[in-house]
């Protein structure tokens, strides 16, 4: 089982920073009452606090193979968020939609750059695999001329 290996916190920060948005909004838009805004942003609260917990104690999680799993694309699931927010707006606002456009937007360009990568990378591989005594992707480095021998004839090098 050979990974690399990943910092554990930032997930965990994440989450409660967007706990902390949306108890934010919730009190911005809602007016709700007391306990509400307490009960949501306590928990994004203990969230930072265990996040930075674990950045100070240096935890880290095992990463198998090391690569990209296109399964587990954070942009995709990002954007399937953003379009449930998209739909959930219909019925509660068109402030909702808005917010899961914008939050489309960033998905949008998140699965853009994930699948130029990995474009990117399946190129590499296969010129990788050329022709036996081809050197990859690159033609062969240029001969130096030796130093103080005198120059041939015709000023070049062959």
């Amino acid at each position: 089982m050979s990974g690399e290996r990943k910092p554990a916190y930032p997930p965990l920060a994440l989450w409660g920073v967007f706990l902390s948005v949306l108890t934010g909004v919730g009190v911005v838009f809602f007016g709700t009452s007391v306990s509400t805004p307490a009960l949501l942003g306590g928990a994004a609260l203990f969230a930072l606090v265990l996040a930075l917990a674990l950045a100070v104690s240096r935890r880290s999680v095992q990463v198998e193979g090391g690569g990209t799993d296109p399964e587990g694309s954070p942009a995709t699931v990002w954007l399937a968020l953003s379009v449930a927010l998209m739909m959930a707006g219909v019925a509660l606002g068109p402030w909702l939609v808005l917010i899961g456009g914008g939050m489309a937007l960033i998905g949008v360009g998140g699965v853009v750059r994930e699948l130029r990568a990995q474009r990117a990378a399946g190129r590499g591989e296969s010129a990788d695999q050329g022709p036996a005594g081809a050197a990859g992707p690159h033609p062969p480095p240029l001969r130096q001329a030796e130093v103080g021998a005198p120059p041939r004839a015709g000023g070049e090098e062959r």
